[in-house]
């Protein structure tokens, strides 16, 4: 059964909620983006609270995406040499995590760049295939961007090349007007000992320029940050962000993060000296993790599919908007838009998303569906099953559960009566994104 863009494209962009219809044909899922069919959804009809909105607001949003970083290296203590005490990496973002909405089992939906902001941004998940479809030209799915429409200022700024690795031409069409990355930012330092990015610090100079020169122009504006610093190969910025010796390879990434962390204060501040802090939204997300050897043979990011390669933090904060509470369901990138045009008080039609809002009491989904560089296709259930197919491993398939195996060591038989219906719902949405994504960007 193919989808039918003719169809999807009757499908009203701001209007529509999902119901639940345990009648639902299975053939049904292919005219739909989000998942209506009881095999990917629940009973469940969640109650959606979002925030109260005055007639005339309209907030001012910064989305600090930090280039490979993961949950545990940010939201947890980590052990110091020399009888030191424990200390965490990112103190100044674990205190506005504390204040405000909090995702404490969260994914990204891919380990590899390109796919991760395109589901940021376009509340999809990625195409279940090795080619990055998300890096091809003439991919036009709406943004926040798109939805925030032309009352808004929106800007980038990463020290970064994105022609290495970003999905550049989709936010050609859909994203920022203007975007600065390695060839825009100003000056000349590079990180230290790398070539193709730019200074961090610089490039946040040149980022808080631009959000002070949008809020004394009292324009709101979307600003996004996306950092590099965290990146491989970890370079040296200096005895000042040394909170741990600058000698391995993980303490090298920490105190990057604390750099990171040091940047994301300066925004902070300079928000609050130009008195927008009541006006502004902050959102703070890993684009995927990073992986320091946990499992054999598994650094970086992009190489294998452990959680270490996939959870990140992601954090909203604004204290009229977002009450206090940490969330322990599994989440994944493509909530974020979802949940940010509820807080913005902007109409949508769920049918065209496949995250869900975070202003619920419950989210209706079974899975969240994960999808690796090299070539593994993930779905993770609502109790912490993590079924996993190795597509250039002859289909290979096997299990983790997470609630009495978080480190993933061992292996289980996909072959369970118990992971039947995930299985079967992992193979069935294989197809169905891979078909669905085509034709609703037609």
């Amino acid at each position: 059964f193919k989808p039918s863009a003719k169809l999807l494209a009757r499908i009203p962009i701001r209007k529509g909620r999902i119901r639940y219809n345990p009648n639902l044909p299975l053939e049904a899922q292919h005219l739909s983006v989000a998942f209506l069919h009881p095999t990917l959804i629940t009973e469940v009809q969640p109650v959606i609270k979002p925030p109260p909105q005055g007639p005339t607001k309209r907030w001012n949003v910064i989305l600090f995406l930090m280039e490979s970083t993961g949950r545990g290296y940010v939201l947890d203590k980590h052990a110091r040499p020399r009888g030191a005490a424990p200390a965490y990496a990112m103190p100044f973002l674990r205190k506005l995590a504390d204040q405000g909405l909090s995702l404490d089992n969260h994914f990204s939906p891919s380990n590899s760049s390109p796919r991760s902001i395109f589901s940021l941004f376009a509340r999809l998940n990625p195409m279940p295939d090795i080619r990055i479809y998300s890096m091809r030209k003439g991919i036009g799915f709406p943004s926040l961007v798109t939805f925030l429409g032309k009352g808004y200022r929106s800007f980038m700024v990463t020290p970064a090349s994105l022609r290495w690795y970003f999905p550049r031409h989709y936010f050609d069409l859909r994203g920022p007007e203007r975007i600065y990355d390695y060839y825009g930012v100003p000056g000349r330092r590079t990180a230290p000992g790398v070539r193709h990015a730019r200074h961090e610090v610089e490039a946040v100079d040149y980022f808080v320029r631009w959000v002070e020169r949008s809020i004394r122009a009292k324009k709101p504006f979307f600003g996004t940050y996306y950092s590099f610093v965290a990146h491989w190969p970890y370079p040296d910025f200096g005895k000042k962000y040394h909170r741990w010796p600058h000698t391995r390879k993980r303490w090298r990434y920490l105190n990057n993060l604390y750099l990171l962390d040091t940047q994301i204060k300066r925004i902070y501040d300079k928000v609050a000296a130009l008195g927008a802090l009541d006006s502004t939204i902050f959102a703070f997300v890993g684009d995927h993790g990073e992986a320091f050897g946990q499992h054999p043979r598994n650094w970086t990011h992009s190489r294998h599919s452990y959680n270490e390669n996939y959870q990140t933090p992601l954090v909203f904060w604004q204290p009229k908007l977002f009450a206090k509470r940490l969330i322990k369901a599994p989440t994944s990138h493509v909530d974020f838009l979802p949940t940010m045009l509820d807080a913005l008080g902007i109409p949508h039609n769920d049918v065209l998303l496949q995250g869900e809002s975070l202003f619920q009491d419950r989210l209706r989904r079974r899975y969240i569906f994960l999808f690796g560089n090299e070539g593994t296709l993930s779905s993770v259930s609502r109790d912490g099953v993590k079924l996993q197919i190795a597509y250039k491993q002859g289909n290979k398939c096997w299990v983790y559960d997470l609630a009495k195996d978080p480190l993933e060591t061992k292996r289980l038989s996909c072959a369970e009566k118990r992971f039947v219906a995930q299985l079967e719902a992992t193979r069935f949405y294989n197809r169905y994104q891979r078909g669905i994504l085509r034709s609703y960007n037609s």
